[in-house]
């Protein structure tokens, strides 16, 4: 409960957030698209409009603002300089255990491209092909399955679409990319866990047992759109750990950013962002008094 002597620290909440905006001009233009995205949007749903290439555009944009709007000038020159050598070990040995072990003996897996396809993979190939590449819909972030009676996010086909067509339309190339997916959630988790243990031993196991984990294998290549929640939801987490640990305004932004991708990637993803507001409200409820005191952003 607020109480009348927090007041004075909750008006301070206000201030210390525009303390980490570093472009005020940035930070409304990006509003200004957000708004801009979601009413074109908005209209394309209804039928009142039909568009292509602009809401996303209105998107992407609106996203590079909002995260240029809390960099410090230099901030990113500066960002290598605080790599450390144990994050570069961590990423060098996890990159070859991944991809030594997917890769043995590849031409006899069972989910190799001689094998065919998984019935969801499938499925999302045709919705990839139908609503992405075919020109047949305008542009949208999730359809109406009449068939199935769901509502599909197209997040994933968008992501395959892209390999598809800069690599080819095989199935070699679709397993390559569901590859990719289990590779960033594999190193993404090691990060996450080394950072809220600080260790980087115990990081570095993390990671070696999600690897071999029969489950993330078999998911890994089941070539479905739940694909892409585990590898944005942990980049998500770990960039909103590391922006608590550091009072990072910029690691905050990225990590709301990936969460609000989640919510367009599966059911997982939405099952996140509700653990997250969540957290919201109990971290709130239990530190309410450290939140009024404020704190500026280091990093």
């Amino acid at each position: 409960m607020i109480t009348g002597s927090d007041w004075p620290g909750f008006k301070r909440l206000w201030p210390a957030f525009l303390s980490g905006v570093q472009n005020r001009w940035l930070l409304i233009f990006s509003i200004l698209l957000a708004l801009g995205g979601f009413g074109i949007s908005l209209f394309q749903y209804l039928n009142l409009i039909a568009v292509d290439k602009i809401s996303w555009i209105f998107w992407l944009a609106s996203i590079a603002l909002l995260f240029a709007a809390f960099l410090e000038r230099g901030q990113i020159r500066r960002y290598p300089s605080k790599i450390r050598k144990q994050e570069i070990v961590l990423f060098a040995l996890l990159t070859l255990v991944y991809f030594i072990t997917r890769l043995f003996r590849f031409d006899v897996a069972p989910w190799n491209f001689f094998s065919g396809l998984f019935d969801d993979a499938a499925w999302d190939i045709y919705f990839a092909n139908e609503y992405v590449t075919s020109g047949a819909h305008s542009f949208q972030v999730i359809f109406l399955d009449g068939f199935a009676g769901i509502s599909r996010e197209l997040l994933f086909h968008y992501y395959i679409t892209a390999f598809f067509k800069l690599f080819g339309y095989n199935l070699f190339v679709f397993n390559i990319s569901l590859l990719v997916l289990g590779y960033i959630t594999v190193l993404f988790t090691a990060l996450t866990v080394s950072k809220l243990l600080k260790s980087f031993s115990v990081g570095l196991l993390a990671g070696v047992l999600l690897n071999f984990l029969p489950f993330h294998v078999t998911q890994t290549f089941m070539g479905h759109r739940y694909a892409i929640c585990p590898p944005l939801m942990m980049i998500s987490l770990y960039y909103l750990t590391t922006a608590f640990q550091n009072k990072s305004f910029p690691r905050a932004v990225l990590g709301g950013v990936f969460a609000a991708f989640c919510l367009e990637s599966a059911i997982m993803g939405k099952q996140y962002v509700y653990s997250l507001a969540g957290f919201v409200v109990l971290y709130t409820a239990f530190h309410w008094k450290k939140i009024v005191r404020g704190g500026g952003a280091t990093d």
